[in-house]
């Protein structure tokens, strides 16, 4: 007899999930569904938290409220109560987990073909994997708005009544209980399942895990220190820094091998074996241990009695930490060793990666995914993998990271997999999955003379309408060719219960079933010879009848095996039963302020999404500083050194700009990396105190792009090479860049070359990244003179000034609540043609599906690198990798096709000016028209300048101007009635790393700014990250930082108000007042308007009170701690020891701690050591993390620590 425990029935329920077979595709395809918390929830709990904050003994002291982004379900109140037996009333007082494990265990016993008499023979187990976490549970919102709806929701919530629940409504009499182990709960629970069925006490059992946030909020004092920063799980990439929330439910039905194959049962895959530990007493409760980790897979594979080199692929726990993926991986690495040597042949992945964590409900999602790649034979690529992390040798090591879909066949025929999970207190458990035995002609469908009997029956009329629509498509699709009629009928007459509403057929064959069902669905149930049904509409035959069928629809319970049309089958997977669901949620009170002491919530404060810059006219600079040395970079070229004339108090000295011969102690330099590096080591070596960098004084614009090419290099190129030299000698001094009339003053204002205004962007980051380096941009005028032009520049003020007509201006950052001038007119026309450049990225697809929307009757023109995949290929995508990038490419352009628009792609780089002219060129050829423009094409800055290698730079730069500049050049003749430029924040506030950008986008705002003379709207916006779509989203920087990312919606409401109107130039994003950022807003190169810097100081003041406060009741709460230290002859020690032992004593609770106790020996953990080291860095005021209490774990340790980097932090800051 088999010890092996088969896998009869699945359900699952995730975001975008709602069937097994959903969840293939998402998995198969390597699609990640992580996005923001639903806003209709937010609106669900939003008055229960501030209910909650204002209600708490010690209330949060930031307010703000902010959630995590992560894997959330779009609904949770949907509910059908009614199928259950329960009243409205009930299903709203019951805990949405509760309803979805009911929901979903019965979908899987439904799966497995026994509901309705067929289980009431078999003694049905079931087994819950859940936790209660701290925080926010639905029981708590229920009771908080009503303390009388206790006893009314007490069934609804009580953890035991997870399981007894089920057990209870679907009549079940085996064992039943709920299984606690966090994170291993439901694979423990399957472990607890399997041992009943072998041991006799229990014939079936259902394993079920669930998992919903109510309140995922964001904030210091909820943090566990696990958290992704956006949301995604990255399991083993370098990127991963925490583990993505995730939503859902999974469900499976158990049976012995033996018994489920003597019953004709479908079976997805088998349970080898498995294994259950703890860590015992490791080095700290909360962590994964790697000796228990390799000793689980030990044990599993023993019980399973299979030879581990045959396993070829494990679901692995996978939570994406820093600690948990390396410790798993050499777990995994020891474990193989004890049987192979070999290397990287077996795979790895887990679904955290494309649903999240659902923690103690994450196991047997695995086992489902498991057993779907067991029946697909198909190992699926990891979602979110990029690069290894780098901790990880995964040359040196049995496991691989799947990166693209492969087949698993292997050549010996056995197929084994794993799955792992462990929980944070210690339980692990370890699965062993095997394939399913093949049945004989299984794959063959069954025929059958004669026709056979077709049932289906619902709760509800709604739930009987919606199945006859699943199964019209299901059978519509691929499915039916695999499917005999024969085993179609038998499941749903003898493995589906039957309920009150009811439909039966008498069909001779699937595609006849097929065709039936559709008439009913689309309402056409007099086109069908025979319907037997009890709903109005889809009236049977005259009566009297007293058929099985008519006896069936008219409630009776009918024996089918004594009447013809019911010949015995296969239980096979069909479309799962249609819940009739409705909304069951208690509402919060929205008057609970009014009847609280803490009053109504204080208003919102309206802030706008647009502003805009503006040049401000400042005083002239009246003091000489004095002590002057200064060393210009002149092109003899230019007129740059009559320009500056004589200095009027210090020293000047030139160096002159040669081709080639480059000799800097001979006063000469050229633009290569080593002769910048010689002219760094002459500036510290003559201690110069400031460089000017006067190349760009060029006067008109560049005429062709050869032009363009050798003025980016010898202006643009230099200042970067130069500030890179200068920074990796170590200089400190200040560097001004000279520019003749290179920035618009105002909207319209001439401007001579605006290629070289790009040096505003690339100089506010120098100082950025390298403080010892004050960057100023000084343009002038032709009217400048040299006493007033170095007077200007020697003054202290970093950023961008320019001189006009004798004065001096500055940028200045003001609110623009509306973009609109008075002027709006509609800027699309039926039959235009419109090119976009970066088009088949997420913004470029956006923007063109809205023109789409707005006009139909038009041709949009999509350039980018990668161009489209073939129109042949678009619907095998779309199937087989929806979430693939050609996928999502295919999917958009079919439906901007749909709406009535022409597309046409070219592959061609924006940076490449002989590509993109040859674009421009063939459009106006083919369509003789280009009617608007969006350029949209762009490439992300990533590395400082110091390590920014050039051609890098390059790449970042060249699409920007090079691009723009063949647009707007090569569209002279054809006058388009706009161009768009999607510039970025970085031209104003910009970030590190992101000098190359800054530089490139300000040329666009340039552009915009100056206008053309052919009545042309050149627009352009500064954006912030894009929350949705875009470039922010494909390189993880899509939060709320000191701006608000924007939504999509925004995003494109602000584009089409931006091009209706007659405005140049917005930058788009909402300051986040209410983040703990707005404080670096002022060391920005950047004034404020006074609205805006009136709201900037009252979010710093708010901010400052915040922390204030946050930091004395720390500090008070520390203070308050009593411990008395020992461990030291004569007793002396010192205050930050003792600081750092109330700390200890806090998070521990110990009188008495020796100096040398190290924090994890004596009971702290992962979890606890965050906590503390908040508290240190609070308490002692410095930077301090859980990374530095990992090495430095004493008392002792810790102040050491503290006085060193206090000694640090004393040293000379940068000036």
């Amino acid at each position: 007899m088999t010890r092996d425990i088969a896998i009869i029935g699945m359900s699952v329920e995730l975001p975008q999930v709602k069937n097994t077979d959903e969840f293939w595709d998402l998995i198969v395809a390597g699609r990640s569904v992580s996005k923001p918390f639903p806003e209709a929830r937010s609106k669900d709990i939003i008055d229960y938290v501030r209910y909650a904050r204002s209600t708490a003994v010690k209330p949060p002291i930031d307010t703000s409220i902010e959630f995590h982004d992560g894997y959330f379900l779009d609904d949770i109140a949907e509910f059908d109560y009614g199928f259950f037996g329960m009243t409205p009333r009930q299903g709203a007082m019951a805990d949405p987990v509760q309803r979805m494990l009911m929901k979903n265990a019965y979908l899987s016993l439904e799966d497995a073909g026994y509901t309705g008499p067929r289980i009431k023979d078999r003694n049905t187990a079931v087994f819950v994997g859940y936790n209660v976490n701290p925080g926010q549970t639905y029981g708590d919102f229920l009771t908080r708005a009503d303390p009388s709806l206790t006893p009314l929701s007490l069934t609804g919530n009580m953890g035991t009544m997870l399981a007894n629940r089920i057990s209870y409504q679907l009549d079940l009499h085996g064992p039943s209980m709920v299984v606690n182990s966090a994170c291993s709960a439901t694979l423990v629970a399957l472990h607890q399942a399997k041992n009943a069925l072998l041991a006799g006490d229990c014939d079936l059992a259902v394993v079920a895990g669930a998992r919903i946030i109510l309140a995922p909020l964001k904030s210091a004092d909820r943090n566990l220190g696990i958290e992704s920063s956006d949301g995604l799980t990255r399991p083993f990439d370098e990127r991963a820094d925490g583990t993505g929330f995730g939503e859902g439910s999974g469900a499976i039905v158990l049976s012995r091998l033996d018994a489920a194959l003597e019953r004709g049962d479908q079976v997805y895959a088998t349970i080898k074996g498995s294994a259950v530990n703890h860590d015992g007493h490791s080095e700290m409760i909360t962590a994964p241990d790697e000796a228990s980790q390799t000793q689980l897979l030990l044990d599993a594979w023993a019980d399973a009695g299979i030879d581990p080199r045959t396993v070829d692929y494990v679901e692995v726990h996978g939570t994406a930490t820093r600690i948990g993926d390396p410790i798993e991986f050499e777990g995994l690495r020891r474990a193989f060793a004890h049987h192979t040597d070999d290397k990287q042949f077996c795979a790895v992945g887990t679904a955290k990666a494309n649903v999240g964590h659902l923690f103690e409900g994450s196991g047997v999602i695995g086992v489902i995914k498991a057993a779907l790649t067991m029946q697909h034979k198909t190992v699926p690529p990891m979602a979110n993998f990029e690069k290894p992390n780098p901790k990880i040798d995964f040359t040196d090591g049995p496991i691989y990271i799947p990166t693209a879909a492969e087949p698993w066949d292997p050549a010996e025929g056995k197929r084994h997999c794993g799955v792992s999970a462990f929980g944070i207190g210690g339980t692990n458990c370890h699965v062993v999955l095997g394939a399913a035995p093949a049945t004989p002609g299984a794959s063959t469908p069954q025929t059958t003379a004669g026709p056979q009997i077709f049932t289906l029956s619902a709760q509800s009329e709604r739930s009987l309408r919606l199945l006859v629509e699943a199964y019209a498509r299901y059978l519509a699709g691929p499915a039916a060719e695999r499917l005999s009629l024969r085993d179609v009928c038998h499941t749903t007459r003898v493995s589906r219960s039957a309920h009150r509403y009811r439909l039966a057929l008498p069909v001779s064959g699937i595609a006849e079933l097929g065709t039936a069902l559709t008439a009913l669905a689309e309402g056409r149930s007099d086109e069908l010879p025979t319907v037997y049904s009890n709903l109005e509409d889809w009236p049977g035959p005259a009566q009297p009848d007293d058929s099985p069928l008519a006896r069936y629809v008219r409630g009776e319970d009918v024996e089918w095996s004594e009447h013809e049309g019911t010949a015995t089958g296969r239980i096979v997977k069909l479309p799962s039963y249609a819940f009739d669901e409705s909304r069951c949620w208690s509402p919060f009170p929205d008057t609970w302020a009014e009847r609280t002491p803490a009053g109504p919530v204080a208003a919102v404060q309206d802030n706008p999404v647009t502003h805009d810059i503006v040049f401000r006219e400042e005083p002239l600079a009246a003091d000489w500083p004095g002590g002057v040395r200064a060393l210009a970079l002149v092109d003899p070229a230019t007129d740059a050194e009559a320009v500056l004339g004589t200095i009027p108090s210090g020293e000047l000295h030139v160096l002159r700009l040669v081709a080639e011969g480059a000799d800097v102690a001979s006063g000469t330099f050229s633009v290569t990396e080593e002769s910048l590096q010689d002219l760094a080591a002459h500036v510290l070596e003559g201690r110069y105190t400031h460089i000017i960098h006067a190349l760009a004084l060029e006067d008109t614009e560049a005429s062709d792009i050869q032009t363009l090419d050798r003025r980016v290099t010898k202006n643009l190129y230099s200042l970067f090479l130069l500030s890179k030299a200068l920074m990796n000698a170590g200089v400190r001094g200040r560097i001004v860049a000279l520019t003749r009339n290179a920035c618009a003053l105002v909207d319209g204002a001439s401007v001579g070359a605006p290629e070289n205004s790009a040096l505003a962007g690339l100089a506010k980051v120098i100082g950025r990244e390298f403080p010892y380096l004050k960057t100023r941009v000084q343009d002038l005028d032709e009217h400048v003179t040299p006493d007033l032009l170095w007077r200007e520049i020697v003054r202290p003020e970093p950023g961008l000034h320019l001189l006009r007509d004798g004065r001096s201006y500055h940028e200045v950052f003001e609110e623009l609540p509306d973009v609109g001038t008075g002027t709006e007119q509609d800027y699309l026309k039926a039959g235009g043609t419109y090119l976009v450049t970066g088009g088949t990225g997420g913004i470029g697809l956006a923007v063109s599906e809205m023109f789409a929307t707005l006009q139909p009757d038009i041709d949009l023109v999509l350039v980018s690198r990668s161009g489209a995949p073939d129109r042949a290929d678009w619907e095998r995508l779309i199937a087989t990798h929806p979430d693939g990038k050609p996928a999502r490419v295919a999917r958009a352009l079919t439906e901007i096709e749909g709406m009535g628009a022409r597309v046409r792609v070219y592959a061609a780089d924006a940076g490449d000016p002989d590509a993109l002219r040859e674009v421009v060129e063939d459009v106006q050829r083919r369509f003789g028209r280009i009617d608007g423009i969006v350029h949209a094409a762009g490439i992300p800055g990533r590395n400082l300048i110091s390590l920014r290698d050039p051609k890098d730079f390059a790449d970042v730069v060249r699409p920007k101007i090079y691009g723009a500049y063949v647009l707007n050049s090569a569209t002279t003749g054809v006058s388009p009635d706009f161009i768009l430029h999607f510039s970025s924040v970085a031209v104003v506030f910009p970030s590190s790393g992101q000098g190359d950008y800054a530089a490139g986008n300000y040329y666009l705002d340039t552009l915009a700014r100056m206008g053309r003379t052919d009545g042309c709207h050149v627009v352009a916006v500064d954006w912030v990250a894009w929350r949705e779509i875009g470039m922010a989203v494909d390189y993880g920087s899509k939060l709320d930082t000191t701006f608000k990312a924007v939504y999509t919606n925004t995003g494109l409401g602000i584009v089409d108000k931006m091009l209706r109107s007659r405005r140049r130039r917005a930058f788009a994003g909402e300051v986040n007042y209410d983040g703990n950022l707005v404080h670096i807003f002022k060391s920005f190169d950047m004034a404020l308007g006074d609205t805006v810097n009136t709201k900037m100081k009252q979010a710093e003041s708010d901010l400052r009170d915040r922390l204030r406060i946050s930091s004395e009741q720390k500090r008070k709460q520390i203070d308050a701690v009593s411990v008395e230290l020992t461990g030291r002859e004569g007793g002396v020690y010192r205050d930050a020891e003792i600081t750092v032992a109330r700390c200890f004593a806090d998070a521990l609770g110990y009188p008495t701690l020796d100096v040398e106790d190290d924090f994890f020996n004596i009971g702290g953990d992962s979890l606890m050591a965050t906590t503390v080291a908040s508290n240190i860095a609070t308490c002692l005021q410095i930077e301090f993390d859980a990374a530095d209490l990992l090495m430095e774990r004493t008392v002792s340790a810790v102040a050491d620590a503290v006085e060193l980097m206090r000694d640090e932090a004393s040293e000379e800051s940068p000036v």
